[in-house]
């Protein structure tokens, strides 16, 4: 081999590693930093919300024997009632027609 040869195989060489280096730094991504929690026991409740419309299976009127002001309510919306359960009472006013 000739010493121009050398010195253009040389040449070569170097401008390829000059390369291979420019082109691994533009390459090279930045490590992406994440947050972390240290693991910790609790207890894991579900919950759902839904919307929509609820209706009754049965509907019962109720009607009082006498007529008054409803002076106090026992119960909750939702509570379950047996036959015979005081609802609520009523203060009875006196008729003024009769």
């Amino acid at each position: 081999m000739s010493k121009r040869s050398k010195i253009i195989l040389g040449s070569i060489l170097v401008l390829f590693a000059i390369a291979l280096i420019w082109f691994g730094k533009k390459n090279r991504k930045n490590i992406l930093q994440f947050e972390t929690e240290t693991p910790f026991k609790t207890s894991i409740t579900k919950k759902t919300v839904a919307t929509g419309k609820v209706t009754p299976l049965e509907e019962i009127e109720i009607k009082p024997q006498i007529t008054g002001i409803i002076d106090r309510i026992l119960l909750s919306e939702g509570d379950k009632v047996k036959k015979g359960d005081l609802i609520a009472t009523v203060r009875v006013v006196p008729n003024e027609q009769s």
